[in-house]
């Protein structure tokens, strides 16, 4: 266990930097969309109150009150967000591919390490999820205080307020970051593990058999795809499933493409990977 936690601790550490860049980037682009949405909400009030003579009241009859959720979708506030997940792909291929592209390739003293190989892939997985669920709490925490600061600035005839659930429900990334209920976030997050566990298989494909293993990872992909589209083709072909019933066919199609690429990962990295 404690090869692994320092290992970890590694790869977490290499990434620390532009990790903390994406939590600032996300705090400094949230907050300025929320308090330039807002000004620009009281702007447009204020101006056609202002032209046809309104009183809030007058004004609210003709037009609809402002909610938290129209800052949502705001290409300001949704970019950090966005960033951070192309950037944490990214990562999963910088964690591997730094260690050979080097002057000296690092991959070789980490394979070295007198200890299980699969506790290096274990390390590398471990800190690309634990960043991932990072980003997704720290922008839970960020979400009461924004909706604060959007009450502030906009007074209270002029919006409305909305349950947590409705508001993250107005945004598509935002329901998928934050499944509405327990077996939507196990499919959704199971999923995203699953994608993990690919990218790192195709990276090993690469690294094991150069360009023979770019055509072995696509085909493995294929393959993953199809295995993947067995729920949908089995509601296609009349079997009349509930939506629930699909969803559990996904999480079990998605679980068995996470345990052979597991595996894969597991045969390429011991087998075929040498120094």
């Amino acid at each position: 266990m404690k090869p692994f936690v320092k290992l970890l601790n590694f790869e977490i550490n290499r990434f620390s930097r532009i990790y903390l860049v994406l939590i600032l980037l996300t705090v400094i682009c949230q907050f300025t969309s929320v308090a330039w949405e807002s000004s620009n909400m009281m702007d447009r009030a204020e101006t056609v109150m202002r032209e046809k003579g309104l009183q809030a009241d007058d004004f609210l009859k003709q037009s609809q009150p402002f909610y938290f959720s129209d800052i949502h979708n705001s290409l300001l506030f949704m970019a950090p967000i966005v960033i951070g997940i192309c950037a944490l792909l990214f990562y999963n291929f910088f964690i591997w591919y730094r260690d050979w592209f080097t002057g000296s390739p690092f991959i070789y003293r980490l394979l070295m390490i007198p200890v299980s190989r699969m506790k290096i892939f274990y390390a590398k997985t471990a800190a690309l999820l634990l960043m991932v669920f990072g980003l997704i709490a720290f922008q839970m925490i960020l979400f009461p205080i924004e909706d604060g600061l959007f009450h502030i600035l906009v007074p209270g005839e002029f919006r409305t307020s909305v349950s947590y659930s409705e508001t993250l429900k107005s945004s598509l990334l935002l329901s998928l970051l934050v499944p509405e209920t327990f077996l939507e976030f196990i499919l959704y997050y199971g999923i995203g593990i699953m994608l993990v566990l690919l990218l790192n298989t195709f990276i090993l494909f690469e690294r094991s058999f150069r360009w023979l293993g770019i055509c072995m990872a696509f085909v493995f992909g294929l393959a993953a795809a199809l295995i993947l589209m067995i729920p949908f083709l089995l509601n296609q072909t009349g079997a009349r499933l509930y939506p629930s019933e699909i969803i559990y066919l996904q999480i079990a199609a998605a679980a068995c493409v996470a345990l052979i690429s597991f595996m894969a990962s597991r045969y390429l990295l011991q087998k075929k990977i040498t120094v």
